[in-house]
């Protein structure tokens, strides 16, 4: 039967290597919130300025008004919006050098591992070569004595 002497050593990155790709899932899904969410504000944003210039043409200074600080404000959320995408980013790239080594790490023991087993494989396979021609020697040699009595 088959044993890798690193198996712990397998084990543990893999884990590693499953634990950093969850949290850089996690992490995509986070930037895929912010992002919408920026979509969102630009979205409402056009369409509170296509009020605002339909209250101008009414005439509604007071609705006017009140549309006009809602844009202003706007340029505000909007520029908080892209600093936490900006943010997200960078942790985002960080991370991802964190997954390009950890899987390295796990790759390179992964590889370490079939390369051991297909040796074993070989091994396993030249003993019960010589396991067989040993048995046909064997039962030639029966069959020599058996004939000649």
């Amino acid at each position: 039967m088959f044993k890798f002497n690193l198996e712990v050593l397998h084990k543990v990155r893999k884990l590693k290597k499953d634990k950093i790709i969850k949290t850089w899932t996690a992490e995509v899904e986070m930037l895929n919130h912010l992002v919408r969410e920026k979509n969102n504000l630009v979205e409402s944003h056009n369409d509170y300025k296509k009020k605002y210039v339909s209250s101008l043409n009414e005439g509604n200074q007071a609705r006017t008004l009140i549309l006009k600080n809602y844009i202003d404000t706007f340029k505000e959320r909007f520029r908080q919006s892209q600093v936490k995408i900006d943010e997200q980013q960078q942790k985002m790239s960080h991370l991802r050098e964190q997954v390009l080594s950890v899987s390295r790490d796990f790759e390179i023991i992964e590889k370490l591992k079939e390369k051991k087993y297909q040796a074993y494989l070989q091994e396993k396979e030249k003993r019960e070569i010589k396991q067989n021609e040993e048995l046909i020697v064997l039962r030639s040699k029966r069959g020599n004595k058996i004939g000649s009595i």
